[in-house]
């Protein structure tokens, strides 16, 4: 998968808060953490409901509430949506993940 359909999938620059050209920059954006607003993005876009998808996250749902949509979440939860980003497309490519998700390993 291209790093630009992985930052397609996370939302671009309207939801990433910046461009994205290369490998390079996408290892950037997860050292400094994306915003919680690309959950969202990603759950609406596989056409899942946003909690669903936060079962796949290393992260508990109560603490994930404490986050405002702007607000960057840890290099390894981070690092999580990258790859759920880049499953979803390989492996859902016409939506949702409870179907498959032995697919998802971790």
């Amino acid at each position: 998968m291209t790093v630009l359909a992985i930052v397609n999938r996370l939302g671009e620059q309207q939801i990433l808060g910046q461009t994205i050209r290369n490998e390079a920059d996408l290892m950037g954006l997860i050292e400094q953490g994306i915003s919680k607003a690309t959950i969202r993005y990603l759950a609406d876009s596989r056409e899942i409901d946003p909690k669903e998808l936060m079962n796949y996250l290393p992260v508990t749902a109560h603490n994930l509430q404490r986050y405002q949509e702007h607000d960057r979440l840890s290099e390894i939860v981070s690092d999580h949506m990258v790859a759920l980003a880049e499953l979803s497309t390989e492996f859902l490519p016409n939506g949702g993940i409870s179907g498959n998700s032995s697919a998802i390993c971790y």
